[in-house]
């Protein structure tokens, strides 16, 4: 479906859990509705106090937040909101809902099936459903389960449902049994015209300026699935000097400085935390690795290369490999091995990529490429 060519007026909703943070999922939302605002109508809906958050600034002002009237809770999250989501939607019929993460795909067929109105809702997946049901934590792993089942259970013939990638859409028919028709794939809409058309400034960090001799790699987020720790002990097996800047939240700060002093690197290691934004660190790091034992698609892959940044990635479920084209463009690695990934950076940096191939394959992963398909979804 082309945008340009729609003959009437539509509404969309997009459900989210929150806005309240600088996230995949929250860029997303945000940019799959700036990109469908441009010819629709669209509503952001999220609980009680979760319209709000660092990328909210960035929001077309086409595009209207509504939140509805009950929080999150402890224990049960989103699905605390259904009651409200009833409310919400038997006063107001959208011709469409979009809903992301499983808990609120849950929470949304639940409110829906109370509403008479027949309203089209696509539910959207955004994570690799085996690996949420061979987590260590009992408890994560009995939850995962049982979401996956009770969202088979409650599943209407008329819904869509969407992965966002191939192998996530696999795991889901993996945990739920549907048929293959039910799903299709729609890659996120990370790739916006800004990403791809920006000369970014370098950050305030030494070690970034413009014109720095020493090779700096990034990695993002400090917490168990991403396995920095990997990261770390590839960087100890080089003999060329590089250094290692990590962003973003996670549980694993403290766990990674220590393994950096372990490994003899702290010195060329720097945690920063959460940055106002992550584009100049992509933009002026040498190479960015992503060493994560799984994924569903991985934004921050694709916006390193929509940077022009070299790239290295585990081959791990799922999204890598179909971002990277089986290792055709990108250095793809084996998971779990740090000599793998010490390979892979000592080629990113030694025999890098034409940097404008990289940025035509992110390109793949436009906004507008997947408003389009997601209409295409809703209204075919």
């Amino acid at each position: 479906m082309c945008l340009n060519n729609m003959n009437s007026p539509r509404e969309i909703v997009l459900f989210t859990p929150t806005l309240d943070a600088a996230g995949g999922i929250e860029r997303n939302s945000v940019n799959l509705a700036n990109a469908l605002s441009e010819h629709l109508r669209v509503i952001i809906l999220t609980p009680q106090g979760e319209s709000s958050g660092p990328l909210t600034d960035e929001l077309s002002s086409d595009v209207q937040v509504d939140e509805l009237s009950s929080p999150m809770m402890r224990g049960i999250g989103v699905l605390a909101t259904v009651p409200s989501l009833i409310r919400y939607f038997e006063e107001y019929q959208p011709d469409g809902i979009i809903s992301g993460l499983r808990h609120a795909n849950l929470a949304i067929q639940i409110a829906l099936r109370a509403v008479p109105e027949d309203i089209p809702l696509v539910l959207t997946f955004h994570n690799d459903a085996n690996r949420l049901t061979q987590d260590r934590d009992r408890f994560r792993r009995y939850r995962s389960g049982a979401i996956f089942r009770g969202i088979s259970l409650l599943r209407e013939d008329d819904e869509r449902w969407v992965g966002v990638s191939k192998g996530v859409s696999d795991s889901i028919i993996d945990q739920t049994g549907v048929s293959p028709d039910t799903i299709t794939h729609i890659y996120n809409p990370v790739v916006t015209e800004r990403l791809l058309n920006s000369d970014f400034d370098p950050p305030q960090h030494p070690w970034l300026t413009s014109e720095h001799e020493i090779p700096v790699v990034l990695g993002a987020k400090p917490q168990p699935q991403k396995n920095l720790t990997l990261l770390l002990e590839a960087v100890a097996l080089l003999d060329c000097e590089l250094r290692v800047i990590i962003v973003g939240q996670g549980g694993q700060t403290e766990e990674l400085e220590q393994k950096a002093q372990e490994l003899d690197i702290a010195d060329e290691v720097d945690i920063l935390g959460l940055v106002d934004e992550i584009y100049p660190y992509l933009y002026h790091a040498d190479a960015f690795a992503l060493t994560s034992n799984w994924e569903g698609l991985s934004n921050i892959l694709i916006e390193a290369m929509a940077c022009g940044t070299q790239v290295v990635s585990t081959d791990c479920p799922s999204g890598p490999s179909e971002i990277l084209q089986d290792g055709e463009i990108g250095y793809l690695v084996e998971e779990g091995d740090a000599s793998a990934v010490a390979e892979g950076l000592n080629n990113a940096i030694d025999d890098p990529y034409d940097p404008t191939a990289l940025r035509n394959r992110a390109q793949d992963f436009s906004d507008v490429t997947s408003a389009e398909q997601y209409l295409d979804v809703i209204y075919e």
